[in-house]
């Protein structure tokens, strides 16, 4: 991403917020590939925020965030991210054996090695950071370790990821029963700690608070820009490949969300409003899971996400029988 891209983006936000001075809180995430390999251009936004704050509107209640694997932090970045509030999440998923796909520069090291030096840092640092953990099958089998491997690391938070699965093994569907036990046996054992896990969490509040819970996906709703290198602008990052829903440009001043095509298309993509979800016991803390998985595997984003149909349910049954066994305990 250009810094011209990068000004414009700005822009576009500063325009979205100053047509809708709602109360909702706003997220500006820098995602990649790796988004420090340009760290100057994450810069150079948070710059040209400020400059924006001097003349125009822009919302109070707006948060940042950056995912990154870490292995680019320095003390100079690390001093850069907590000056200006940006949390931190580093993507880890274990050690050496269940990270393997994640190889450094040097042939004989796994990008694990250099993370570990890295939170060793944000610790010296004190700057607290969330990991991202993407459940493969081998983390399931040695789950165990894992979740020993992450309380050593004393993150503040946890978010775990599911896998999208392949076209050919849509319907082969264990891996997400196996997965929602391992993420379910990891919160009971996190939350002992005071770490909480994103995605048990989202359910946990819909449930305990009462609240009906729309979207499990930032994008669903339309509720999202996603900003390309090129100054794209789509909603959904899984399609940043083909580019499907990248409709305009941060340089185009006439972009409006509430007319976009595309933005229209998502709009309504909630199970509150989806037919085959009405009757479900899931229906007031699902979300609907991702609706670009729902599309890549049976062709439309308002198709079921089958494979979140059995996350939820699954964490719905546990919630239930969690309240039932607390309530006995406080009799």
């Amino acid at each position: 991403m250009s810094e011209a891209v990068a000004k414009a983006t700005v822009a576009l936000l500063q325009r979205t917020y100053g047509a809708d001075k709602t109360n909702s809180e706003r997220v500006i995430t820098f995602y990649g590939g790796e988004p420090l390999l340009n760290y100057n251009v994450i810069k150079v936004i948070m710059q040209e925020i400020e400059e924006t704050k001097k003349t125009k509107f822009w919302p109070d209640n707006v948060n940042f965030s950056i995912i990154t694997n870490g292995s680019l932090l320095t003390p100079e970045i690390i001093d850069f991210l907590k000056t200006h509030k940006i949390l931190l999440g580093i993507s880890f998923d274990g050690d050496k054996a269940t990270s393997s796909n994640r190889i450094g520069r040097n042939p004989n090291e796994t990008v694990v090695d250099v993370v570990k030096e890295k939170i060793k840092l944000c610790k010296q640092k004190e700057i607290p950071f969330t990991l991202s953990v993407t459940i493969t099958e081998e983390v399931i089998k040695q789950q165990d370790k894992i979740i020993e491997e992450i309380l050593s690391l004393e993150p503040s938070d946890i978010s775990f990821n599911l896998l999208i699965t392949s076209k050919q093994q849509a319907e082969n569907l264990v891996y997400y029963e196996n997965a929602t036990d391992f993420i379910i046996n990891a919160f009971k054992v996190f939350r002992e700690k005071g770490i909480h896990e994103d995605r048990i969490m989202r359910k946990v509040r819909a449930f305990t608070n009462k609240n009906l819970y729309f979207y499990d996906c930032c994008a669903s709703g339309g509720n999202q820009y996603v900003i390309a290198p090129n100054g794209e602008i789509g909603i959904c990052h899984g399609y940043l490949n083909d580019k499907k829903y990248f409709s305009s440009s941060v340089f185009d001043e006439d972009f409006c969300y509430k007319t976009n095509p595309n933005f229209q298309h998502w709009q309504k993509r909630t199970p509150l409003l989806m037919k085959e979800c009405l009757d479900c016991e899931c229906l007031g803390i699902c979300g609907g899971g991702c609706p670009y998985a729902a599309e890549y595997v049976y062709g439309s984003i308002y198709d079921l996400d089958k494979r979140f149909c059995i996350h939820a349910k699954k964490v719905l049954k546990w919630l239930i029988e969690d309240l039932c066994q607390n309530m006995e305990i406080e009799k």
